[in-house]
Formats: structure tokens, C-alpha cells, sequence
């Protein structure tokens, strides 16, 4: 009770008779509230009772926090449905949530479990909703790196297909040193689509690259699909 107070009220309680104020405890809440306060200690309100049957708590956002929980013990089409849920879900939940709570346990799940595209997507569309450079750059940069390393085609493929959602946290330092470098080998890509998507990355990317990577490396990678087996490569270079 005094927990819930303090919360609602902005500020620490600074006596007994504060709990009586009722004017900031929302509605669907001061019923409980009461009962958590009840002068006779057996008659109070558990506590796990108030979170689990109170309506106050039954929202998408409590219900995302809790799965999170058991994400990485979930199987895996059971995952992909969150993933596939958890960006439109979280659209209108304050940044601070999704920054502190479900981008680094999204991120953990990646990790240390199985990669899906629906789940690398989620965690893209969640990094592009934050927006928030320095966590990019120390919470998702690393796993974008090793995920370029990745021998699933599929998961590459979606690296380069939605560069769009993170180009902008992208700093030039963090291409220079990391990603381009990541993604050098993809100019010669056995297979075809990896080939012709890091062309079409280029132009996401070229604006923020230094001259000499451009005039050098850059330059010599295109020079080399020009030559290219699959026509619509050599159309795009």
C-alpha cells in the first residue's frame, strides 16, 4: 500500500496519514489499495493476489514484461509468434521501457538462443523505435556483427534487407570499423541475393564512409560485380 502511494503521488510518504489521500490512486485500484492497508494484518490483501487478479495489471505491456521472463525456455514457433508481436505492441510504450526491459532481453534471446528472422526483425524495429545511438552502439552493434559472421542465409539476407530501420544509429566510426569490414566479404557472396543486396546497401552506407575506403576497397568491390555472372547484378553495380 505505501509502495503504490508513494508511486502515484510522485514523492515519499511523509506520514501515516498520507495513505488516507486517496485523490491520486486510480480508480480501478482503490479497492485493493484499501485492503492492502486494513488495520487487521490477516484481513490484508496479498500482494501477488493484487497483481495477479486486478484489471490495473492486465495490459500488453505487463503481459510483454512477463513473457520475457520465460523467453529463452520457450520453443521456438512460440517465440516467433512474440517476436512477430512485440514491435506493433510496443509502439505506444515509453522508450525508457523498451530500452531498459524489452530490447535487452529480445537482444539476450538472440544470444544465447536460436536466431529467426521474425526475431532479428523485432529486435531491428525495436532498436529503430528507441532510437537511441549509444545503447546501438554497446547493446546491438556486437550481436549485428557476429549475426554478419552468421551461416544462415536467411538471417545475412535480413541484415542487409532492413539496414534501412538502423542506418541512422549507424555511426561512421561504427561502419568504418565494424560493419563494413563485417560485410566486406558479401561483394563475393556465393550466393546471388547476398551479392545484390550489399550492392543495394552501398547507398545507405557510402555517405558515411571516408574517401579512401571509397576510393580503395569500396570501389574495387564494385569494379569486380561489374563482371558478375547474374545480369541484374552487373545492371545494379
Amino acid at each position: 500500500g505505501c509502495f503504490i502511494q508513494e508511486i502515484f503521488r510522485r514523492s515519499q510518504l511523509s506520514s501515516g496519514a498520507d495513505l488516507r489521500q486517496m485523490d491520486s490512486i486510480p480508480r480501478s485500484l482503490a479497492g485493493d489499495y484499501q485492503r492492502l492497508l486494513n488495520s487487521q494484518i490477516h484481513k490484508r490483501l496479498n500482494p501477488l493476489v493484487l497483481v495477479q487478479k486486478n484489471t490495473f495489471f492486465k495490459t500488453k505491456l505487463n503481459d510483454i514484461v512477463t513473457y520475457l521472463e520465460s523467453l529463452l525456455i520457450r520453443d521456438e514457433s512460440d517465440r516467433n509468434r512474440f517476436f512477430r508481436a512485440v514491435v506493433p505492441s510496443s509502439q505506444r510504450f515509453p522508450s525508457i521501457v523498451i530500452r531498459k526491459k524489452i530490447l535487452p532481453n529480445c537482444v539476450s534471446a538472440l544470444e544465447y538462443g536460436s536466431v529467426s528472422p521474425p526475431a532479428l526483425q523485432a529486435v531491428l524495429g525495436l532498436c529503430s523505435n528507441v532510437g537511441d545511438e549509444s545503447y546501438f552502439e554497446s547493446g546491438m552493434l556486437p550481436l549485428i556483427v557476429k549475426l554478419l559472421e552468421s551461416k544462415d542465409t536467411s538471417i545475412r539476407l535480413l541484415l542487409l534487407q532492413e539496414i534501412d530501420k538502423y542506418i541512422e544509429l549507424l555511426t561512421a566510426n561504427m561502419i568504418e570499423s565494424k560493419f563494413y569490414p563485417g560485410m566486406i566479404s558479401y561483394f563475393r557472396d556465393p550466393d546471388p541475393r547476398i551479392r545484390d543486396q550489399a550492392i543495394k546497401c552501398v547507398s545507405y552506407l557510402a555517405p558515411k564512409m571516408n574517401q579512401k575506403t571509397l576510393n580503395s576497397s569500396l570501389l574495387q568491390n564494385l569494379a569486380q560485380l561489374q563482371r558478375d555472372p547474374e545480369a541484374a547484378i552487373r545492371t545494379n553495380t
